[in-house]
């Protein structure tokens, strides 16, 4: 039986997501270990390696639920996959804030990545989709602003501290 075009191509924009993360997670883990360690940049490995478990605990727990929908094609095993494609979005954008808030939060470069994420919600998603996305985007960087500069949590800063030694 030859699946519909429609559901291989929700497929394959399932699958792409799985495969940006891995390489997302392994970004984070290298990014944190060439900051720290070559580049003496003080920023907080534990934090930022926890952060790439996750990612990569999450990205197999994720890629194991599309596996298990993927063996049965149905309208129901589409629907799951396109349900799945919103909540990865929606929790990247959640790991992206945490990762940006342990990493020097709005002062930290990786804050483009949440443009990157829309950008990729509008390609995949429909467009209602896309703006809740957009939006939970904007709320969750304006969230993490709103705690860091209130005094909430704390903010780390990327770079040096003040009265440490130089850091490059």
């Amino acid at each position: 039986m030859q699946q519909p075009a429609e559901q291989d191509d929700l497929r394959q924009r399932a699958y792409w997501l799985v495969r940006l993360r891995w390489l997302a997670a392994t970004a984070v883990a290298c990014g944190t270990f060439v900051a720290a360690r070559l580049l003496h940049v003080p920023v907080r490995e534990a934090p930022l390696y926890t952060i790439a478990v996750l990612l990569f605990l999450y990205n197999a727990a994720v890629l194991d639920l599309l596996n298990r929908f993927m063996k049965v094609v149905s309208e129901q095993s589409r629907r799951r996959t396109k349900k799945m494609i919103d909540v990865q979005i929606s929790t990247d954008l959640i790991i992206l804030t945490i990762l940006l808030h342990s990493s020097g939060g709005p002062e930290n470069p990786l804050v483009l990545f949440f443009i990157f994420h829309v950008i990729i919600t509008s390609i995949l998603l429909s467009v209602w989709e896309s703006f809740l996305q957009a939006t939970l985007a904007i709320s969750l960087f304006g969230i993490l602003l709103l705690l860091e500069s209130t005094g909430v949590v704390p903010h780390y800063c990327l770079g040096p501290q003040t009265g440490s030694a130089a850091w490059l």
